[in-house]
């Protein structure tokens, strides 16, 4: 598929972010360590004996959000996480049957808002798929819970134009309008094609591609939340490999709109933002416009790098993008910011902020949280995605993102890899890649069709041209 669709606001950034991506791999395994360390109270164990996670360092709570992106985290670097495959369990609503974001008995846990909805089951049925063979009776319970998910859009008639679902009452609430989330029908497309990929039921894939058409067919862009329109780009593409014709143009154009959608372009005081991500529409006033949240910047590119295996034309912009987040995701880490830039120095610098304010008064930018807390382990949990997801190469500026970790809707075998390599620099650059698993390998830039080697073993040389994205395709051979 050729992708023509232009995305201004990634045009505008420059090549290069003034400043050099961090380590995100050791970020991600220090943010790990952390938080399973008991000594540090952010893991507890429940009144079940079953473990979990605070939603803030400085906070409690068990919420689904948190112990789910945790727990993905571990899947993607292969530990074991049986200890927690329980905890699980506990987010599961029998009277009900759909996975929630709080335990049952928590205070209004049953009214759950349509982004968090949709986010906290792509993160259960992320750890019911990856983990089935080792907890079976955890399936059932995932596909009940896309059932409910069927039947409550079929009350709402596809109609997501509200803030949630009162699931004790059975019908949609909206405390304020600021807090409509239209967007939510693309999350939904992810799950219905996430539920296809595992049952085989045609009602998923029929239930999918309705959402998507109507997620597609909004005259402006719907976002209200980051993770569904995430997960919307993810769905547009999948659909597309089983035989659709979705525009993935638009949909990423909605993930990139800095105008009406989450995209941060520029600078706030001496630091580019460029990349960082928006909380939520609200509406669109001046304070939400000044304010990046860590949880919505993380969580875009482990749903939209797959997208690049279906559209290879956008490794360029997409490539620029993941170049300028993972540089200015930075300041949401405290000791990558000045002290008198952010609200709690004394804590940890191993948990991240929750968000960076643009202030008009004190420094700018100001790293910080809000009344629930201003670390945030649900965003952190990212990190430990991040860390699975990139591979640095010799060249600070040209990262290597493996296209295939999250991809819980992908097709090809294990014999069969992906990287997204972006060249920012004005002249080719060799970057050394490392072969999956060591065993022989060919490989091809998936948008020319070139083959870039025959055969290989341990590593390769890849030459990518200046300021161009290449999604490399490694094939295991004899």
């Amino acid at each position: 598929m050729i992708i023509t669709t232009r995305f201004p606001a990634i045009e505008s950034m420059p090549e290069k972010p003034q400043a050099v991506p961090p380590d995100w791999n050791r970020i991600g395994k220090r943010f790990k360590q952390y938080v399973l360390n008991p000594e540090n109270r952010v893991m507890f164990v429940n009144g079940m004996g079953n473990s979990h996670f605070a939603a803030f360092h400085d906070g409690t709570g068990e919420e689904l959000i948190t112990l789910g992106g945790v727990v993905l985290g571990g899947i993607f670097q292969r530990e074991d996480v049986s200890l927690y495959l329980k905890s699980l369990r506990d987010f599961y609503h029998p009277d009900h049957k759909m996975f929630f974001n709080r335990p049952k008995g928590a205070p209004q846990a049953e009214m759950m808002e349509y982004w968090y909805l949709m986010f906290v089951n792509a993160l259960a049925a992320g750890i019911v798929k990856r983990k089935a063979e080792e907890e079976p009776e955890l399936v059932p319970l995932l596909k009940s819970s896309m059932d409910g998910l069927v039947k409550m859009a079929h009350q709402i008639q596809y109609d997501f134009n509200d803030q949630g679902f009162d699931f004790d009452h059975g019908v949609p609430f909206t405390r304020q309008d600021q807090f409509r989330q239209p967007d939510s029908v693309g999350g939904y497309a992810y799950l219905m094609v996430f539920a296809y990929e595992m049952f085989g039921d045609s009602r998923y894939l029929t239930e999918a591609r309705i959402a998507m058409d109507r997620y597609l067919a909004f005259p402006e862009n719907p976002w209200y939340e980051m993770p569904n329109g995430a997960m919307a780009c993810h769905a547009a593409a999948r659909l597309n490999r089983l035989g659709g014709n979705y525009d993935i143009g638009k949909a990423v154009s909605h993930v990139f709109d800095p105008v009406k959608g989450p995209l941060h372009v520029g600078t706030w005081g001496d630091k580019e933002v460029s990349g960082l991500m928006r909380g939520w529409f609200g509406n669109l006033d001046e304070s939400e416009r000044k304010i990046a949240y860590s949880l919505e910047t993380l969580v875009l590119l482990p749903y939209l790098l797959p997208v690049l295996k279906e559209a290879p034309d956008l490794a360029g912009p997409v490539g620029k993008y993941a170049l300028h987040a993972a540089s200015n995701a930075q300041w949401f880490i405290a000791d990558l910011m000045p002290a008198e830039s952010q609200s709690t120095p004394h804590f940890t610098p191993d948990v991240p902020y929750e968000n960076l304010i643009h202030q008009a008064e004190g420094p700018s930018p100001y790293a910080s949280g809000d009344f629930f807390g201003h670390r945030s382990v649900y965003g952190g949990a990212m990190t430990i995605w991040w860390d699975a997801m990139m591979d640095r190469s010799e060249d600070p500026y040209i990262l290597q993102w493996d296209l295939d970790v999250t991809d819980f809707l992908g097709v090809e075998g294990p014999g069969t890899r992906h990287r997204l390599i972006y060249n920012p620099h004005g002249e080719e650059r060799t970057v050394q890649v490392a072969l999956p698993d060591g065993a022989p390998c060919r490989g091809e830039d998936l948008g020319s069709k070139t083959r870039l080697f025959e055969r290989a073993e341990g590593s390769a040389e890849v030459r990518v041209p200046p300021k161009t994205g290449i999604v490399l395709k490694m094939e295991r051979i004899a």
